[in-house]
């Protein structure tokens, strides 16, 4: 398939970190946002600086654990302008999930964002993507799912990364010519909120 400018993308997590950063490099005249994260102050600031910039933006404030939810904006958001690109950015690690040690007691937060996160947003998306033969989904991973090792302060993080990075490599073939495309990114250790363990 040719390759395509996206002028309609949906992303999630986007009230920081790289999340927030894709939102602002994509906006620009004649591109429509459609930007969710849980945050409701930080991802309207975002909106102000990408409506800035020339793009439409519109604001769904979600848990990516929430199947329903996703489903439903994903939904609203691909009948507005059919979703040339939907990045499964949204992601949490130890550090983000409240108590103690522990951390195997955060397994399931972890693994509720960065696993079922992934799930409830792409599934959606492909289903439409599919029956239209064009399409572009991105899953967030991480360099901590590309080694060989795991850091022991973030096991359960990496763990649901490797997760990630599996699914979207399966993805991709069982998606071969039906004209969507799916990319696994591992970005390594960026400034950001949720390595400082704060997002």
């Amino acid at each position: 398939t040719s390759l395509r400018t996206p002028t309609s993308v949906l992303i999630t997590g986007a009230s920081s970190g790289i999340g927030a950063e894709l939102a602002r490099q994509y906006a620009k005249p004649g591109v429509r946002l459609v930007l969710t994260a849980r945050r409701v102050a930080k991802l309207d600031a975002v909106k102000v600086d990408c409506e800035s910039r020339g793009a439409v933006v519109v604001t769904a404030p979600a848990d990516v654990t929430n199947a329903e939810m996703m489903a439903s904006i994903v939904a609203a958001a691909d009948e507005d302008a059919p979703l040339d690109l939907v990045i499964a950015n949204a992601g949490c690690s130890e550090s983000n999930v409240p108590g103690g040690s522990p951390l195997w007691h955060k397994a399931g937060p972890v693994n509720s964002t960065n696993v079922m996160g992934v799930v409830n947003t792409v599934s959606p998306a492909m289903e439409r993507m599919v029956a239209r033969g064009h399409g572009q989904l991105v899953i967030m991973a991480s360099v901590a799912s590309a080694g060989s090792s795991t850091n022991p302060s973030s096991v359960s993080y990496a763990a649901s990364k490797v997760w990630g990075r599996a699914y979207g490599q399966g993805l991709r073939g069982a998606l071969k010519g039906t004209g969507v495309g799916v990319t696994t990114i591992c970005p390594g250790f960026v400034d950001s909120e949720m390595v400082g363990g704060t997002d």
